[in-house]
């Protein structure tokens, strides 16, 4: 993971910010407790329609607890093509239908993170340490 970009969804509690230095230290602090020579980047707040507008075309996943194909598919069929992809995670109550609709559009994966619904927090620690495995970055 190189970059943490908070994207505001349809279904986000949360709509403004001043934790963004807070968030920027947790991730120098994660960094060098688990031994990584970069810190991950931390981006100001984006909005969801904001986010997909500024790409023509956008590589990776959003989990959609409704549909989407397994992970170890989804991942598969991005590399070796790209390099580099976003992983979206939804808001506690997921994205829209609206949402996922526009990700689709911009080329986005519809991916799963099987029958469980998980809390955001947790999906997105799951869903990064999975990737993170699959991609061989785990061991």
């Amino acid at each position: 993971m190189k970059e943490i970009l908070p994207v505001i969804t349809g279904r986000s509690q949360l709509r403004d910010t001043k934790k963004i230095a807070r968030w920027r230290k947790i991730a120098e602090e994660a960094s060098r407790q688990s031994g990584r020579t970069f810190v991950p980047i931390v981006h100001e707040t984006v909005g969801f329609d904001n986010f997909l507008s500024a790409h023509d075309s956008i590589h990776g996943l959003i989990f959609y607890e409704e549909e989407g194909v397994g992970l170890t598919e989804a991942v598969s069929s991005l590399i070796p093509r790209h390099s580099s992809f976003f992983v979206l995670i939804g808001p506690e109550g997921g994205f829209t239908k609206e949402e996922i609709t526009l990700a689709k559009e911009k080329g986005l994966i519809i991916a799963s993170l099987g029958k469980r619904i998980l809390r955001a927090e947790t999906a997105a620690i799951s869903a990064v340490a999975l990737v993170q495995f699959l991609l061989g970055d785990m061991g």
